[in-house]
């Protein structure tokens, strides 16, 4: 089950922006469901652990503008690392339809929340705000596979000659072309079929996607750098 954690502020604080964690266990494959609104062309497992926070989330939040001077005006960041950054992904967009001032959206190490369709409208919405961060060989972000599924917002792909890009001296942030799926970023390993590379470099999949959110805080500076430039 999905689980939200709201980093507190003083309740005479409420001028800060308040941030909303999203994190998650295992990735399952699903289908486009049935629907409408955020629910259409959304993966069916995914769209189902949001679904047990969303009312959580919207009245929580809700209570929090009320009290806040800023109003509706108040921007909310998001945060989520693997299933934890597809439910961020989806609650952005969500709070984006119900009125919500999204600031910023960052994801570690996300797999694909739905298909074209829903990274288009997604991306109309939001793509100004995302900060889709994959980690070296991360495997997860290939899942559930294209063409069926598609990755919403920029990827910025952060890497290290000396392996998981877990120290700023050595690591290099590249931003992608915002398709998605730039096959210069991490899709070229998924179109290369990585899959039959082996034990070790599944292992290294493995490392870097534990690793993705552990990624150093300067070097979110670069990346924000790098969508400047």
């Amino acid at each position: 089950n999905p689980r939200l954690r709201r980093l507190s502020t003083p309740p005479d604080a409420f001028e800060l922006h308040p941030a909303i964690a999203l994190y998650g266990t295992n990735v399952k494959t699903g289908e486009p469901s049935p629907g409408t609104g955020v629910v259409r062309n959304v993966q069916r497992s995914m769209w189902a652990k949001y679904a047990l926070a969303q009312s959580r989330l919207l009245h929580g939040l809700s209570n929090i503008v009320l009290r806040s001077p800023a109003g509706p005006a108040m921007e909310v960041v998001l945060v989520g690392h693997s299933t934890g950054g597809a439910l961020a992904t989806l609650a952005a967009y969500d709070l984006h339809l119900h009125g919500f001032n999204v600031a910023e959206v960052w994801t570690f190490g996300s797999p694909r929340v739905g298909d074209a369709t829903f990274a288009n409208a997604w991306n109309a919405a939001l793509s100004d705000k995302s900060f889709r961060v994959v980690n070296g060989m991360d495997g997860v972000v290939h899942y559930p596979r294209a063409p069926m599924f598609h990755h919403v917002g920029t990827e910025y792909h952060v890497s290290s000659p000396t392996g998981t890009c877990e120290y700023e001296q050595t690591c290099k942030v590249n931003r992608c072309d915002g398709s998605g799926e730039d096959d210069a970023c991490s899709a070229k390993l998924e179109k290369e079929g990585f899959g039959n590379s082996g034990v070790g470099f599944m292992r290294k999949n493995a490392l870097d996607h534990l690793a993705a959110f552990g990624v150093f805080f300067r070097v979110l500076m670069k990346i924000k750098a790098a969508a400047a430039a």
